[in-house]
């Protein structure tokens, strides 16, 4: 669905344009983005596009939210977080399996691009072979930096975490993959011209284009204090925490039970345990990061599950539907974005004439 300011205009009766000899000129609805000749100089003078005012701006970006919270879309997205979540599974190859699956999302993606800046019911366009092959690099590439996390955790043999270097090099990608994506799949014609519709969308609206960009990274902020609070509510945060994250000093482990000082964590009250949960976030390590890693990599401490789970199967599916629910909600985050820069990207351009 396409959003034009044309409708805007039209409820006016004309436009008023200022001419560089003084004279104020009146132009017609219809002739906006194009330019009149001034009756006193003979100057050619351009018509500007309205800019949306910000109450437009928020009422668009709601609508675009509701669309891709729907009851089909949300369900494609709970199918790509378990398709991404048995990829990880898959033995010696989880994390491989696991960015090729995201780059299929990152399709997903760039069609959401697609539809929001040129109507959801545009057909969709082949493109030359080169595009084509761009179009699937950008996927890869994208899908890529998403599992970026999981393949240096393979390569350090070691949880993932925050780093100083990996948050500079994540707010990079975060700022740069989702505009190249919507020059990409979002707008038509040559080269300049869609680099221009993504230079007007960020001098016209860069409250909304930065609230869409972080959108994804604040998403994960709010997974994250859903994951602590399900947790301790199911009763495995002192679990998780010292089984996924990096082993305290001081710990004892008796029978493959974690023991804090004379009592085993399960009789432990919680001021320890939070503790060693700060202190692991501190250090950049997350439970968004070290779930959904432990699919595929062998960094646990190894205690004894029988002790809280039953059986080690309990663990597993704990770990696996947790990874679904961070995945959809990731996805979810994306499809927002997409949708958003999309309708965005349009929200001042000319409807063509019917």
């Amino acid at each position: 669905m396409s959003i034009s300011f044309d409708d805007r205009v039209s409820a006016r009766h004309h436009l008023t344009v200022n001419c560089g000899c003084g004279r104020r000129l009146r132009a017609k609805p219809d002739q906006v983005g194009s330019a009149i000749t001034c009756w006193d100089c003979h100057a050619s003078v351009p018509v500007p596009i309205p800019v949306a005012p910000g109450n437009w701006v928020a009422r668009l970006l709601r609508m675009g939210a509701r669309q891709v919270l729907e009851a089909r879309t949300f369900t494609l997205m709970m199918i790509g977080a378990i398709v991404v979540t048995l990829a990880l599974r898959i033995p010696g190859r989880g994390v491989i399996g696991a960015a090729g699956a995201l780059a299929l999302v990152m399709t997903g993606y760039g069609e959401l691009l697609r539809r929001g800046s040129q109507g959801d019911w545009t057909a969709r366009p082949r493109g030359s072979l080169s595009e084509r092959a761009w179009r699937l690099f950008l996927c890869l590439g994208a899908g890529g930096a998403l599992a970026l996390p999981l393949f240096l955790a393979q390569y350090t043999q070691a949880a993932p975490r925050v780093t100083r270097s990996g948050l500079a090099l994540a707010s990079g990608l975060i700022l740069i993959v989702p505009l190249v994506m919507l020059a990409t799949y979002g707008a038509r014609g040559p080269l300049g011209d869609r680099m221009r519709v993504v230079g007007s969308m960020l001098a016209r609206h860069p409250v909304a284009v930065l609230a869409s960009l972080l959108l994804l990274p604040l998403s994960l902020i709010a997974i994250e204090w859903s994951l602590f609070t399900m947790t301790r509510y199911h009763g495995s945060f002192g679990y998780f925490t010292l089984d996924l994250f990096p082993q305290p000093d001081g710990l004892r482990v008796f029978q493959g039970i974690p023991y804090l000082g004379p009592f085993d964590y399960r009789s432990a009250d919680d001021s320890p345990l939070l503790g060693l949960y700060t202190g692991a976030l501190k250090q950049g390590y997350t439970f968004v990061g070290t779930i959904p890693a432990s699919l595929a990599l062998p960094f646990s401490n190894g205690f004894n599950t029988e002790w809280v789970f039953n059986s080690p199967g309990r663990y597993l599916l704990l770990r696996m539907l947790f990874t679904v629910f961070i995945v959809t909600c990731m996805l979810a985050g994306l499809a927002i974005q997409a949708r958003w820069l999309g309708l965005l990207s349009t929200m001042d351009s000319r409807r063509p004439a019917s």
